[in-house]
């Protein structure tokens, strides 16, 4: 499942008029440097909330998430938000249930026209990344614990452990170890069992 800032940019980059005024300058969680063309769109998630809905074991939380359009020209910048608005206020996909436009700002500033607005974003469960130098992720979402690394995932959910999409254990899929009862080391890939047993 894909983190809100991964749906939230999907969203924007696939709505016709973002990407006609925009292009692909949409930049989640890290604000331009003075050299970049304009106009942009560049948003962040500065507070996040947990929130408890009683008539389901599926965790929700509220993030508030700012969304900053810089142009050259103050219409740009206006029609950058407003395309903003109409694609998230009400959406729901993804992991994002639903989505609210709070409301807007502008300025004018040395670089060129600052429009703001502000959304309420509500998420099935508040994902977790942790990303390493090299490249590696750990991801949570609603009902699944992701590790990506060397170009494979392994995904934990309540069906079972996948690796690459592919169940792994006994019973037809790709056994890892000996932690499930695996047999002969041609079953998984050739590799050393990791916990004492014999290949």
């Amino acid at each position: 499942m894909a983190s809100i800032q991964e749906t939230l940019y999907q969203v924007l980059a696939g709505d016709d008029a973002v990407a006609e005024l925009v292009a692909d300058r949409i930049y989640p969680g890290q604000i331009p440097d003075d050299e970049a063309d304009t106009p942009w769109l560049f948003y962040a998630v500065p507070e996040s909330t947990p929130f408890d809905e009683l008539d389901t074991d599926d965790p929700v939380s509220r993030h508030q998430v700012e969304f900053h359009a810089l142009a050259d020209s103050y219409a740009v910048a206006k029609a950058i938000i407003d395309a903003t608005v109409a694609a998230l206020n009400t959406y729901a996909g993804g992991q994002v249930t639903r989505a609210f436009w709070l409301g807007t700002s502008e300025e004018s500033t040395e670089d060129g026209y600052h429009h703001v607005c502000r959304c309420d974003v509500w998420a099935r469960s508040a994902t977790i990344i942790a990303l390493t130098p090299t490249g590696g992720r750990i991801t949570t979402g609603a009902g699944y614990v992701s590790i990506t690394a060397g170009g494979h995932t392994l995904t934990l959910t309540a069906d079972g452990l996948l690796l690459d999409g592919e169940p792994v254990g006994s019973g037809g899929g790709v056994a890892v170890g000996n932690l499930d009862g695996g047999g002969p080391a041609t079953n998984y890939g050739g590799l050393d069992p990791t916990d004492g047993g014999t290949p």
